[in-house]
C-alpha cells in the first residue's frame, strides 16, 4: 500500500467521523453505548481531533 492511497482513505474515514460528530453536536443527538449516555463534550473533542486529522492528511497528501 502506498502512502498516497493510505492518506486518501484515512482522510475519507476521519471526514466521515468528523461529519457525524458535528451533526450530533448541531442536532443535539443522544449517543448511547451499552445504555450509557456519552456526554456532548466527547463529540466536541472528536470534532476537533478528527478535523485536525483530516487537515493533516490533506496537507501530507499534497
Amino acid at each position: 500500500m502506498n502512502t498516497q492511497f493510505y492518506l486518501h482513505y484515512t482522510k475519507l474515514l476521519f471526514a466521515a467521523v468528523f461529519i457525524l460528530h458535528g451533526m450530533r453536536v448541531l442536532k443535539n443527538w443522544t449517543l448511547l453505548v451499552n445504555r450509557t449516555p456519552i456526554p456532548m463534550w466527547v463529540s466536541w473533542l472528536a470534532v476537533l481531533m478528527t478535523g485536525y486529522f483530516v487537515y493533516s492528511a490533506h496537507k501530507l497528501r499534497k
